[in-house]
């Protein structure tokens, strides 16, 4: 009977059978719609959210976002409408967030052997293609379209098809019966979908496990394709954020403690909620200010966690698309740049972004003198002494010389930006540092200044960087916007495409790198990329941004219909961090699962 019948989730009997016990309103990231012949599960994208684009919160031309400017909150209390910014919704779980789902539905074993089955879809860590939030990429999106659904149904199928081919193994029945058939698969159900099941869910799968039985199959195939339907349904492949609408106040609907436990544990640790956390969700303990920051910090402490959130930050600052830079090495002076050295920065940053993240203070994000070098970035990039230990394969942490300071000035910070067909990496140096370090957006270009725009082009090969930014300074439909960032771009100058220092550029001539810091930084006058740095460090700017950033991936925002992040929830999240003793990355992350938006949700109709 293995091959006798083959179900699929287009079949129009699995929406009655799963359907959701509450309707969600137009704000979603992603209502679940209707499962039909075509096998897509369609629905309408829902609020998502942007940068710190979204709210205009500039306070310069040519710039948005939230950065170091204030506003002030409705009340500045924690029970401010202002501070709920999110939709009742419905967020869709990445396929990372699905694999690791698996491992902890079915053992390292049984999940880690569903998930190999599906390199391309499940990955593992970060590649070129992970974006941020992982959700706003090409890759996943907010909702299932017709090819990620087929996706998620294959490896639903699989796992049915494994449990099938190891029932005694996975189930732990000792013989095939009904009842312990029916047993596991409750309890399977209850963990897949992150709370107690409902009466009504329960009765459902009793009816759903024995309509397979009359079709003809024995326990094991029914319960292959029950797994089928639980891995298959809107309950695992999405978590709620509906709320408790009985507990509802003017401020918004709080979230239910199992919704509390999921939101959470996904933004720590990219899986489910472990037994602690569902313990005192179970017991409505996790509502409580003090229970859930000891679980948050409880969850910080572990592996999963730092991975994690390191994962994120490399992705933030684009370190994942170094794979992307494109470098001349026909030109000799960039030969060096092999394969080897290309990893070795891959390494390098992933090592220095996980050492400063979790020891020390944030700002060592901006000011740490150290990082890890093996041999060939000690001799060949940073042109330091090789420090005792370090081999080829052996990265050994290391104090760089006076013209660096922390992910500025690190080598693949750097390089992931050049371009063999452009003279240099000034303008993306600039919006990059703009965007990942004040949250300041720029505006795309103006079509309506082509020409204008290809003539300045024509003049960079024969221009110092020096004469770029003064040109479009001095020009009227460039100034706007460009003297919001030329002037970051100017700093990295006295380092070439690869991340050396460089006193000579491509012309043959004296690499000047001072200059008066864009309006938004007091138009400061600094000599380097060093000085910069301690500027950055100084200032609300950077605090502001990275609590942005933080409450963006955090809250699952994406660019499209954004949440409104910027403004008073920032402002507030970023004034208890100041106020903190230890002002750290794990202070921060803190300070964020514990704000008022992770936990209440804007009622929707």
């Amino acid at each position: 009977m293995r091959h006798a019948m083959r179900f699929s989730l287009s079949r129009s009997w699995l929406p009655g059978i799963f359907a959701l016990s509450m309707t969600v309103g137009a704000g979603c990231h992603g209502t679940v719609g209707s499962v039909t012949g075509g096998g897509a599960s369609t629905g309408t994208p829902g609020s998502a959210g942007a940068t710190g684009a979204s709210s205009g919160m500039a306070g310069t031309t040519g710039s948005t976002g939230s950065g170091g400017t204030t506003q002030a909150c409705a009340t500045g209390t924690p029970t401010d409408p202002g501070l709920v910014v999110a939709p009742q919704r419905l967020v869709r779980l990445t396929f990372m967030e699905l694999g690791n789902s698996l491992l902890s539905l079915f053992g390292a074993t049984a999940g880690g052997a569903i998930n190999a089955m599906f390199p391309t879809v499940i990955t593992s860590g970060v590649d070129i293609n992970t974006a941020f939030p992982p959700l706003d990429g090409n890759r996943e999106g907010t909702v299932f379209t017709a090819a990620m659904w087929t996706s998620a149904d294959q490896v639903a199928q699989a796992a049915g098809a494994y449990v099938f081919a190891n029932f005694a193994a996975v189930t732990a029945c000792t013989s095939a019966t009904d009842a312990c058939a029916q047993a596991w698969l409750n309890a399977l159900a209850q963990k897949a979908y992150r709370r107690p099941l409902t009466p009504a869910e329960m009765t459902r799968f009793t009816a759903l496990y024995t309509s397979f039985k009359g079709l003809g199959s024995g326990v094991q195939e029914a319960t292959q394709y029950t797994v089928y339907a639980i891995l298959s349904a809107p309950q695992f492949l999405y978590r709620s954020e509906l709320g408790d609408s009985t507990n509802a106040t003017a401020q918004g609907v709080p979230l239910t403690p199992y919704e509390l436990a999921t939101e959470v544990s996904f933004f720590l640790t990219e899986s489910p909620p472990d037994a602690t956390l569902l313990s005192a969700a179970a017991d409505g303990s996790l509502t409580s200010a003090s229970t859930l920051s000891a679980n948050v910090t409880r969850l910080l402490g572990t592996q999963a966690a730092q991975d994690n959130l390191t994962n994120i930050m490399f992705v933030y600052y684009n370190m994942n698309l170094l794979d992307g830079a494109q470098v001349d090495t026909t030109n000799a002076k960039y030969a060096v740049y092999t394969t080897g050295i290309e990893n070795a920065m891959y390494t390098e940053a992933q090592m220095f972004l996980k050492q400063v993240l979790w020891n020390g203070q944030l700002t060592d994000l901006l000011t740490t003198k150290t990082t890890f070098v093996n041999t060939d970035l000690a001799n060949l990039i940073y042109k330091i002494p090789v420090p005792s230990g370090a081999t080829q394969s052996n990265f050994v942490q290391a104090t760089l010389g006076p013209t660096r300071a922390g992910l500025v000035t690190n080598s693949a910070f750097i390089t992931q930006h050049a371009r063999a067909a452009s003279p240099n990496s000034l303008v993306p140096h600039g919006i990059k540092i703009k965007r990942s370090m004040l949250c300041l957006q720029t505006p795309p270009r103006p079509a309506a200044l082509a020409a204008q725009i290809a003539t300045a082009a024509s003049m960079l090969p024969n221009q110092t960087a020096v004469q770029q930014v003064q040109y479009r300074a001095s020009q009227t439909n460039c100034a706007p916007c460009h003297t919001h960032f030329d002037q970051y771009g100017l700093l990295l100058e006295g380092f070439d495409m690869i991340g050396r220092d460089q006193t000579v550029d491509n012309l043959g001539q004296p690499v000047v790198t001072a200059t008066a810091l864009p309006s938004e930084l007091g138009g400061v006058m600094v000599q380097n990329a060093v000085d910069f740095a301690n500027v950055l460090a100084g200032s609300p700017y950077f605090v502001n941004c990275m609590t942005e950033s933080v409450m963006q991936y955090a809250m699952v925002d994406v660019n499209q219909n954004p949440v409104q992040l910027t403004g008073c929830p920032v402002q507030t999240v970023a004034a208890q961090f100041n106020a903190a003793t230890n002002k750290t990355f794990t202070e921060l992350v803190r300070e964020v699962a514990t704000a008022t938006p992770m936990l209440m949700r804007v009622a929707t109709n």
